[in-house]
């Protein structure tokens, strides 16, 4: 697949299914090719957005990591960067290696469930897309701290154009500081009931990432997550790099 994408082959079929679904899988990928390589010279996209992990970071198996990416541990449904004030539209995600047991990645369409949230719960959806809330990002022992307030919805008109959610970045303590008690307790039912939906495992699109595929995902849209994963021996490795671009 990737060397026809770069002789030019399948570039329409591909983008259409991006641009329909918010997630593109590519395989093939050369063992030997960085992330920065295949895209800026073998996909000819760019320019990367830099983040508080550089342009690409690479995600390996770390004991006792600051960063839950770093563990093995079960990572629930998220968009990525939350507590940017301008989160990062495109998501690049490559396998280098994946030797480990277990570790499959999933995706859910969140527009899916927010459609639904619409025709169930009108009410509720409306608390999601008028009651900002805080999302925080302060590592220890990094000297990184990133803090922004978001709508979890963003819409123009009828049209949602943006999700923004990581339940491991919300920071309670500043939305208890700034709302009230009555919108607290309203936007923690509207938001259960959505990740409900969101959680709904009939939504799931689950693959287990091989050394060599590439998956693109629209981070303004689809979430994605990771099952735990175990190193059954000391030659397994799961190494991966990921990537973002403002589209």
């Amino acid at each position: 697949w990737y060397q026809r994408r770069v002789r030019g082959e399948n570039t329409r079929e591909f983008l259409t299914h991006y641009m329909r679904y918010g997630i593109g899988v590519m395989s093939g990928i050369p063992t030997d090719l960085s992330m920065a390589k295949l895209l800026e010279e073998g996909l000819k996209i760019g320019p990367l957005r830099r983040t508080c992990w550089n342009p690409v970071d690479i995600v390996r198996f770390k004991p006792n990591p600051n960063n839950a990416g770093y563990g093995n541990n079960h990572l629930p449904l998220h968009l990525d960067l939350p507590f940017y004030y301008q989160t990062p539209h495109v998501q690049f995600f490559m396998a280098n290696e994946n030797t480990v047991e277990g570790g499959e990645s999933f995706w859910v369409d969140s527009f899916s469930a927010i459609r639904e949230m619409s025709e169930k719960r009108p009410d509720l959806l409306e608390v999601l897309k008028t009651v900002p809330v805080t999302f925080r990002y302060t590592p220890p022992g990094t000297g990184v701290y990133q803090l922004t307030q978001q709508y979890v919805v963003n819409t123009l008109g009828e049209e949602v154009w943006q999700t923004v959610d990581n339940p491991q970045s919300l920071d309670p303590a500043m939305f208890t500081r700034f709302r009230d008690t009555d919108t607290r307790e309203r936007w923690w039912e509207a938001y259960t009931y959505f990740r409900g939906l969101v959680e709904d495992p009939s939504r799931r699109f689950v693959k287990r990432l091989e050394t060599g595929e590439f998956v693109v995902t629209d981070n303004w849209r689809v979430y994605h997550a990771r099952r735990e994963f175990q190193k059954t021996a000391p030659e397994q490795e799961r190494v991966v790099s990921t990537a973002y671009m403002d589209w």
